[in-house]
């Protein structure tokens, strides 16, 4: 019976220590909703700003940006608008001056180049003896005729092809001359070919020539490998085509007239044929 009544007040002390607990939470709920109420209120009536977190260094300038742009879509005064088109002016100019510093910038390194260039060159030369100046100047001896034998070879092979060429117009001239030739002679019965026959022999005479003066062109390219100066051989040579070539357009005009003149011949001697059948 003892542990009986002992325990119902135990558990009476511990129900009566839990309505405690929560009816002192429930006061400080309380007081803690009057006094944010009054914070509020107090708030309110009085204007107090809050004041806002201070913008970062990118946020301001993106907003400065957003400024700039603005004034330059809507200038108010003719100051704004003067400097708006400076500030275009050298925007649209910005290209040149790169390129113009770019030209100097590598004018500059150029010239500090050949200079270093220049500068090594005499160093080297000071710190050689004789006998590596002398095997120096043998390598620099044997690369000059190197290149002087590849020279010889290139004149050579185009004179050669030039020589092929001017060769074969001749030829065609030639077989040209020799068709006119006997035209005259089929036609010699009806028409006065005289003068036409006088022109196709100067003719033949300066085909003649022209093929002489091409052979006389090929020996003279043999004696570039004997030459120690190619490239004045070949100045002589390349004037020698240039004349030749002018002499063949010659040729060649000089054909074309007997051929006008052979025809006009033939169309007098039709008229004549004519009128003399009409009487």
């Amino acid at each position: 019976m003892k542990k009986i009544l002992f325990s119902v007040i135990t558990l009476a002390v511990v129900i009566g220590a839990v309505a405690m607990t929560i009816q002192t939470v429930s006061a400080e709920i309380e007081l803690n909703n009057e006094i944010s109420n009054e914070a509020t209120a107090e708030v309110s009536e009085s204007n107090i700003t809050i004041e806002k977190p201070t913008p970062s260094a990118l946020h301001k300038k993106k907003l400065k940006k957003k400024a700039v742009k603005e004034a330059i879509k809507k200038p108010n005064t003719l100051k704004e608008k003067s400097v708006i088109k400076k500030a275009n002016n050298v925007i649209k100019k910005k290209p040149i001056i790169r390129k113009e510093i770019k030209k100097e910038t590598t004018k500059v390194k150029r010239a500090e180049l050949k200079e270093r260039r220049e500068q090594i060159t005499a160093t080297v030369k000071a710190g050689l003896t004789d006998e590596q100046k002398e095997k120096l100047a043998q390598r620099r001896e044997e690369f000059k005729q190197r290149i002087t034998e590849k020279r010889k070879t290139r004149i050579t092979a185009f004179e050669k092809k030039m020589t092929k060429r001017l060769q074969a117009v001749v030829n065609r001239l030639d077989k040209l001359a020799d068709r006119i030739q006997s035209r005259l002679e089929k036609i010699s019965d009806r028409v006065d070919i005289t003068e036409a026959t006088a022109l196709i022999s100067n003719i033949k005479e300066d085909i003649q020539d022209l093929h002489t003066w091409i052979g006389n062109l090929s020996s003279k390219l043999e004696s570039v490998y004997a030459s120690d100066d190619p490239k004045a051989i070949f100045e002589e040579v390349r004037a020698e085509v240039k004349e030749i070539v002018s002499e063949i357009k010659a040729t060649h005009r000089a054909l074309v007239e007997v051929v006008a003149s052979l025809k006009t011949s033939i169309k007098e001697a039709a008229a004549d044929d004519a009128a003399t059948a009409n009487e």
